[in-house]
């Protein structure tokens, strides 16, 4: 769970260092750590789920309102499906 977690802050961080520098590819480097962030968070949230077993799913735990929140952040702004789209277009433009 750490690594996945570690690699998305990289990844962020990475993104946003670029975007000064090559200001042309700054929204699909945004595009890629936002599709890998939180597709890394519902994989860690269910984990998560996974370990806790039936009690995951009581709001007694916070992590189901993570889950939650992470699975909301695939839907909101721009959906995954969307973004790999998007990525995909770029990559073949290139």
């Amino acid at each position: 769970m750490i690594l996945k977690t570690d690699a998305a802050e990289s990844l962020l961080s990475a993104c946003a260092d670029n975007a000064d520098s090559a200001p042309g590819t700054a929204a699909i480097n945004g595009f890629k750590a936002k599709l890998f962030a939180s597709e890394a968070a519902v994989e860690i949230t269910n984990s998560a789920i996974q370990v806790l077993g039936g009690h995951g799913y009581c709001r007694d735990y916070v992590v189901e309102r993570l889950f939650r929140d992470a699975r909301g952040l695939t839907l909101h702004f721009k959906t995954s499906e969307w973004l790999r789209q998007d990525i995909a277009k770029a990559a073949l433009t290139l």
